[in-house]
């Protein structure tokens, strides 16, 4: 909770410590909360900046919601109650959503808001570190990935063609359907940047 990082907060982050309580929640975010046993699945509407869209909230138990606090009511539910809220603080920017999950695009919007890099937004998952890049797609299409710069790409495990990019900064790659792709990624050492001790 540092250097403006923006931060996601899912469910009921805090909320059990020695007790459970909401009050450990809102000493953590700085957001007011209530609860209640326990609520249905539920439609949430969510508006950021300016773009409505609607998503099926899970079904919780307990139920938590902002009732005061937030610097920005982003989403609520049918009978108005907020469940995606933000609050700033000087340290960082906090994300509180109480009915997961998030729509995938919703998420990568406040990714953005943040820096993250995103190397597809089509809804594909990815996983990826220095070295290597894992990439799953549940539906068949063509893929564009775009790297955070350029580097060489070999595919390392395949069941076809072995696919290999020679300093690329995106590529585009065909999926079939639930299939993951595993990928290792090779930067330019004289590009790297160079890394704090």
């Amino acid at each position: 909770m540092s250097n403006d990082r923006q931060l996601v907060w899912l469910y009921a982050p805090g909320l059990i410590e020695e007790n459970l309580s909401v009050e450990n929640m809102s000493s953590l975010l700085g957001m007011k909360f209530q609860m209640d046993a326990s609520s249905p699945a539920k439609k949430i509407t969510v508006d950021l900046h300016g773009k409505s869209q609607t998503y099926q909230g899970a079904a919780v138990a307990p139920f938590i919601y902002v009732s005061a606090g937030a610097d920005v009511a982003r989403g609520h539910t049918d009978d108005g109650r907020i469940v995606v809220a933000e609050k700033n603080t000087p340290r960082c920017r906090n994300l509180f959503v109480a009915m997961p999950p998030l729509p995938v695009n919703l998420l990568q919007q406040y990714a953005k808001r943040a820096g993250v890099h995103l190397y597809n937004e089509t809804g594909v998952v990815i996983l990826a570190n220095q070295s290597y890049l894992a990439v799953s797609a549940a539906t068949p299409g063509k893929r564009k990935i775009v790297l955070p710069r350029k580097a060489a790409v070999k595919e390392l495990l395949s069941f076809g063609e072995n696919k290999s990019y020679e300093a690329c900064k995106q590529f585009e790659i065909d999926f079939a359907a639930n299939t993951c792709r595993l990928f290792r990624v090779i930067y330019d050492p004289v590009t790297q940047p160079h890394k704090k001790p």
